[in-house]
């Protein structure tokens, strides 16, 4: 798992984007599923309770199952609520590194 949030991170690096494999997360977006991606306007807040387990979700949207980091992104750039600005934002980014 570490190598693989190491090759998404330098996919993303110098992007307002992170990886994160980490439970507190997993119980505040309630991800039951791997792999999971999360879109979250504006970054995700810090834990207000213990492990954020009390906490509310911020707005955001949540795409799991066999499913690749750019077919999430897009998959929330069009159906997407929340993240639909975001997803598009890091989608032209992206597309922009591969050109």
């Amino acid at each position: 798992m570490a190598e693989t949030a190491k090759r998404i991170g330098a996919r993303l690096h110098g992007l307002e984007a992170g990886v994160a494999i980490d439970p507190r997360l997993f119980r505040l977006f309630g991800i039951e599923r791997v792999p999971a991606v999360v879109v979250v306007p504006g970054g995700v807040p810090p834990c207000e309770s213990r492990g954020c387990s009390d906490d509310p979700a911020p707005p955001h949207d949540v795409i799991a199952g066999n499913i690749g980091l750019i077919a999430a992104l897009e998959a929330i750039a069009a159906e997407g609520e929340a993240g639909r600005e975001a997803a598009r934002a890091h989608l032209e980014r992206l597309d922009g590194e591969n050109r």
